[in-house]
């Protein structure tokens, strides 16, 4: 008990002394007869017991406004401001400084720091500082699908209340962007005080790229200068605000051709691996069941399942993924990939799976694999040929002879079926009827199962139908691409549809082109963003005219390509 009372001392103590304050105004600098703001600022209290209510400095007027109270965030910890705010104002000009306030709270007393403000006489409305909002980036140079913190922030005077009145406009083009998240209070400097939108972005193409400005509107309220308070006023005033960050210049680097893994599929961060399977002893053709999760930080859109090294002996599935716990790319996160494999032979041991991304810090590829998992794989089982322990599968096997008892012998009293004399008599009419149900049930489910497959086959022939209506050449989708007024979601449909018929007509020299080609990879990672963009990784929003012909001119340029490079046959054990 003493050592528990002893924790929460030491705890309180250490509260005590993690509290400061610190003094600042808004704006340093005031002109005669305009009001300035003053602002105590008491980290790490909820509440102050103590404080100045008049503040005389010779030559100003300072009046006591009003208080308020929010929290800030640090290292997952929630620590309390509470602000007193007091306006400033002077008749003459020239340099006054505010000595060091006494803040109480509780039993202990805090001293501020001292400020100096500078009056001169000019107009007013040059020297009101505004809010500011700008962007940060941690690089200005970053590989294509490398996942990049953005933030976006938001200055405001000192002891003022920041409230956003719609959520961040940012569309930059060439990248994909992960949702901002909420704004969360940030540093604290002379006369200001920060509000942070903190998000993520990463590029789909090379190139030098000029990341488009951000737009925000807010509204600010601040103290009233020169306004009396009243129950309806509250002595506050608010201001909106819409404001812009400036264009950022940027260079995307293609990922390095040098030592690219064969199963690379395009994931970019830092991750780990982790390989199970079950059951661990097994007939050869039963299902096996290989659970894998990659984790780590980086672009989960583009992550895949590991894959198998020597898939010689094996019949493999095609992977189930699920997300655990999946993050915007910043914080870690997981994907789990679930594959169904059979033994095809007797085997000993599951093969080591391997999966590679590349490094962005590091600038190289990295390729994980797993150990080789020890399983009993046992010959399959043999029809059943067995009754009763006695064999049958020689024709020199017989059936010995048994003595069975006859219930006729048992049972004295003859049963209801039978007349006393032994005759046969005629079946009950319950028994008559059960059978005649029973047939018309099998009637009726066989007759329905036939007509069910005659109505699903004639289906079947309307599809085939409708399909090959449907079939298209890669130049008729080229035509709709080219016709325009198709939203963002449809074009790069169509354009996916383009590649797929194309692939169809001239086979692989077009998947060869479509996967050395960054521009149209691009292409195909924006139709996955579109169909499969979930909650953590939003599909990028947005299509310009321009970036529009260039995707018509580039595809266009893939079927007069494919149509002149005749197909080169690939050497046996060449792998695409």
């Amino acid at each position: 008990m003493l050592g528990c009372w002893l924790l929460v001392f030491c705890q309180l103590c250490g509260a005590q002394t993690s509290i400061s304050a610190h003094a600042n105004l808004s704006p340093a600098t005031i002109s005669v007869g305009q009001e300035g703001t003053y602002t105590i600022l008491v980290k790490g209290a909820s509440s102050v017991d103590t404080f100045p209510k008049d503040i005389e400095v010779a030559g100003l007027e300072l009046r006591y406004r009003t208080t308020s109270r929010r929290f800030e965030i640090s290292d997952s910890r929630s620590i309390p401001l509470f602000h007193l705010v007091y306006s400033v104002s002077a008749q003459s000009d020239g340099q006054f400084t505010i000595p060091a306030q006494t803040i109480g709270v509780g039993k202990k007393t805090f001293q501020t720091n001292a400020v100096t403000i500078n009056v001169q006489r000019g107009a007013p409305n040059d020297l009101v500082e505004k809010p500011t909002l700008k962007i940060e980036l941690t690089k200005n140079e970053m590989f294509v699908g490398e996942v990049v913190p953005v933030t976006l922030v938001v200055e405001i005077p000192a002891g003022s209340q920041f409230r956003p009145m719609e959520h961040p406009k940012f569309n930059p083009e060439g990248f994909a962007l992960k949702r901002f998240e909420l704004p969360v209070p940030g540093a604290q400097r002379e006369g200001w005080s920060e509000y942070r939108y903190k998000g993520a972005l990463s590029a789909i193409s090379a190139g030098e790229r000029t990341l488009a400005a951000a737009e925000l509107a807010f509204s600010v309220s601040s103290p009233s200068r020169g306004i009396l308070r009243t129950p309806f006023s509250g002595g506050w005033k608010s201001a909106n605000y819409r404001l812009q960050t400036e264009p950022v210049q940027l260079v995307v680097k293609p990922l390095p051709t040098d030592g690219m893994p064969v199963n690379f599929q395009g994931a970019v961060g830092n991750f780990t691996m982790e390989v199970s399977a079950s059951p661990l002893e097994l007939r050869v053709n039963d299902p096996l069941v290989i659970d894998s999760k990659i984790t780590g930080t980086g672009n989960f859109d583009r992550l895949t399942a590991p894959t198998m090294i020597d898939k010689g002996g094996w019949k493999l599935q095609r992977p189930r993924e699920y997300m655990e716990n999946r993050s915007n790319g910043l914080e870690r996160g997981t994907a789990a990939f679930s594959q169904v494999a059979q033994p095809l032979q007797e085997l000993q041991e599951l093969p080591p799976l391997e999966f590679s991304f590349f490094d962005p810090v590091a600038g190289l590829y990295r390729t994980l694999r797993s150990d080789p998992i020890a399983i009993i794989v046992t010959p399959e089982a043999a029809p059943a040929s067995r009754v009763d322990g006695k064999d049958f599968t020689t024709p020199e096997a017989s059936v010995p002879e048994e003595e069975l008892g006859d219930i006729l012998a048992i049972f004295q009293r003859p049963g209801k079926l039978l007349r006393v004399d032994g005759n046969d008599a005629p079946a009950p009419i319950a028994y008559r009827a059960v059978v005649v149900i029973s047939l018309l049930a099998v009637i009726s489910i066989v007759s329905f199962g036939v007509s069910r497959i005659f109505r699903q086959s004639r289906r079947s022939r309307r599809q085939d139908d409708v399909d090959q209506r449907r079939l298209r050449s890669a130049s008729e989708i080229l035509d709709d691409l080219s016709s325009g007024g198709n939203p963002a979601k449809q074009f790069y449909t169509l354009a996916g549809e383009l590649i797929e018929a194309l692939t169809a007509e001239q086979g692989d020299k077009v998947a060869d082109a479509v996967r050395d080609s960054p521009e149209l990879s691009a292409i195909l990672t924006q139709v996955q963003f579109y169909h499969y963009g979930t909650s953590a990784g939003k599909a990028a929003e947005g299509l310009n005219q321009s970036e529009r012909n260039k995707i018509v001119e580039l595809l266009s340029d893939l079927i007069k390509n494919a149509s002149e490079t005749p197909n080169v046959e690939r050497a046996p054990g060449h792998e695409a």
